[in-house]
């Protein structure tokens, strides 16, 4: 039995990676900036915007990490990594611990919780916003 007789796309080899395109650990940071952004919205006096900075430092730490983190532990050739689009990484497999999805699958589901807090922070703060109220 061969092992890509169970592979959603069929008999083809299909290359796998468990690296991340760097573009996606760029979106990974735009959303978290975005999201940081948003938060303010919500800034007012007192003891609000200490701690609007502190989750804000908390959020650069998490960033600052994730960026260490991907250097390390990843042998081979960084050259070929950015020299393979965003697309065409997208259409391989991506390894998990606990299967393969498409590189496509893999992006969206690590990029769409971020993606939907960003947004919805902005949304609740031009609602807080314009809805007149002021933090105290």
């Amino acid at each position: 039995m061969n092992a890509n007789d169970n592979h959603p796309r069929g008999n083809m080899q299909q290359p796998v990676t468990s690296w991340l395109h760097p573009r996606i650990y760029v979106l990974m940071i735009a959303f978290t900036a975005w999201f940081a952004l948003a938060i303010w919205n919500f800034a007012g006096s007192g003891i609000v915007n200490y701690l609007l900075f502190v989750v804000s430092g908390f959020m650069f730490v998490t960033v600052t990490l994730t960026l260490i983190l991907s250097r390390v532990g990843h042998s081979g050739a960084p050259a070929q990594r950015k020299a393979l689009s965003l697309r065409a990484w997208a259409r391989w497999d991506y390894d998990t611990r606990t299967g393969r999805l498409s590189g496509a699958q893999a992006a969206a589901q690590i990029l769409l919780p971020l993606a939907a807090a960003a947004v919805g922070m902005t949304v609740i703060g031009f609602i807080f916003r314009f809805a007149g109220h002021a933090v105290t």
